[in-house]
């Protein structure tokens, strides 16, 4: 079996130079009721506020800008509040629903309208992700954050038919600002054959 998480690892290469040693995910989890995965926290402490590939962001607790713990209750409650069933779009065969234990965890978007959540796989038994383009249907995909990224990564469709975007070289890295006063800094990774 593949680690997904190292090779993820990998193909980004080296973290922030202003990462935490300490990032507090209390706030977050708290708001979930559930504990988040140990690779998507690796790679969102490693990395974010992130952009990668010009497209994906990433965020993370403990940022004046771009701070998950902030923006999931509102983003939860804005997703919640949408008309799905007029739209037509179902996950599992039903209405979707967000936040806490069991409803879709959003963790990730795109500035093309797309949209990725965490969600427990239907036994509860393992973390799945699910991917979407804005009005598009929500499509599962039966793996983890870190095999998800590295999919999404080598240009596979990780939010549904045809909306996989592959860049060859060197990932594109914008980390994004954490605080007033921070600027963009745009570095690229190692070299890569993919």
């Amino acid at each position: 079996m593949r680690d997904y998480l190292g090779a993820v690892l990998d193909m980004i290469g080296p973290g922030r130079a202003d990462r935490p040693e300490f990032v507090e995910w209390g706030e977050v989890e708290g708001l979930l009721g559930i504990e988040l995965p140990a690779d998507f926290k690796e790679i969102v402490e490693t990395y974010a506020p992130v952009t990668l590939n010009h497209h994906l962001v990433l965020t993370r607790p403990g940022t004046r800008f771009f701070d998950l713990a902030e923006r999931l209750g509102p983003q939860i409650r804005g997703l919640e509040e949408s008309d799905w069933d007029g739209a037509g779009v179902t996950f599992r065969g039903a209405t979707p629903t967000f936040g806490g234990p069991d409803g879709l965890i959003p963790v990730a978007r795109t500035d093309r309208r797309e949209g990725a959540f965490l969600v427990r796989s239907a036994n509860g038994e393992r973390w799945h992700m699910a991917g979407m383009v804005l009005d598009g249907p929500l499509v599962e995909y039966g793996m983890g954050f870190s095999e998800w990224l590295y999919r999404y990564l080598v240009g596979e469709d990780m939010f549904g038919p045809r909306s996989g975007v592959f860049y060859p070289g060197p990932l594109m890295i914008e980390d994004l600002p954490e605080a007033p006063g921070d600027a963009v800094a745009a570095r690229r990774g190692p070299a890569r054959t993919i």
